[in-house]
């Protein structure tokens, strides 16, 4: 009986060293998870293409690198900072709201200005949430910057103002010839509108004053060179015949796919 109860006590000791090991490996197991969860989600942050603020006791927490770049600081003095010292006064009480308003089921999304270093205002996309950090109540916020968007905006505007009022006819073919976009220089010179012509080719013009070879040694010199250029006689709409100066390009995309051919007239 004592062996036996000294096989058992050795037994239950083993079980309970053994427990205590598979424990303690469970935890370190767990520990190593949570660290490679937080670095996973620290280079997500890091690497993200929009700002992230980690917005905790009234300070800045975190930022990440295109956050600083948005606003032109460095991570120390940009991290002593408080969220309200980025927001012009003009915004401060409708963000701060905002973001005592959000619950932590529904981000809250809305357009507001940053203020930079520099003293610029910077045109943003906010989206803030509730999340622990460090176990203690913070806000998560995404910043999108839309100053390029605003400034490509206003470039796309000045494009189309130099393009209508372009002192030459300009068409805009896809890659089966057919029209997408004339400016109206074209609509003057040919007496044909943009809804008259769209998908049309512009075969449509042709004054029948030019034969076959003509436009074929036109399209080989074009898909040779990517520019044709030449007097070509047109028919306007009323079914006048008149000469033009035409230059032709191709227009490829990045990878060298033809994409558009663009022509200039002028009307000689």
């Amino acid at each position: 009986e004592l062996v036996g109860l000294i096989s058992f006590s050795e037994l239950l000791q083993h079980i309970e060293e053994n427990f205590h090991y598979h424990a303690s490996k469970s935890i370190k197991e767990k520990e190593q998870r949570i660290l490679e969860a937080e670095t996973l989600y620290r280079d997500l942050l890091t690497m993200s293409s929009d700002g992230i603020l980690i917005h905790q006791n009234h300070k800045i927490a975190f930022a990440n690198q295109e956050m600083m770049r948005m606003l032109g600081y460095d991570e120390k003095t940009l991290l002593s900072l408080t969220l309200e010292a980025i927001i012009p006064n003009k915004n401060r009480q409708e963000i701060l709201a905002c973001m005592d308003d959000n619950d932590h089921h529904h981000p809250s999304t809305s357009m507001h200005e940053l203020l930079c270093q520099d003293g610029r205002l910077c045109q943003v996309q906010m989206t803030h949430k509730p999340i622990p950090y460090h176990a203690e109540p913070a806000h998560l916020i995404v910043v999108s910057d839309l100053t390029f968007l605003a400034e490509n905006e206003r470039f796309q505007m000045l494009t189309r103002s130099v393009f209508d009022n372009a002192g030459e006819g300009i068409v805009v073919t896809d890659v089966e010839n057919r029209f997408v976009l004339v400016n109206k220089k074209f609509e003057e010179i040919t007496g044909y509108v943009f809804s008259e012509v769209v998908g049309k080719n512009p075969a449509l013009l042709s004054s029948g004053q030019h034969n076959r070879a003509f436009y074929e040694t036109m399209w080989q010199t074009l898909k040779q060179d990517g520019v044709w250029q030449g007097e070509i006689w047109n028919r306007k709409k009323d079914g006048t015949v008149y000469p033009e100066w035409l230059t032709i390009n191709e227009v490829r995309d990045k990878a060298g796919r033809l994409i558009h051919y663009v022509g200039l007239m002028n009307d000689l």
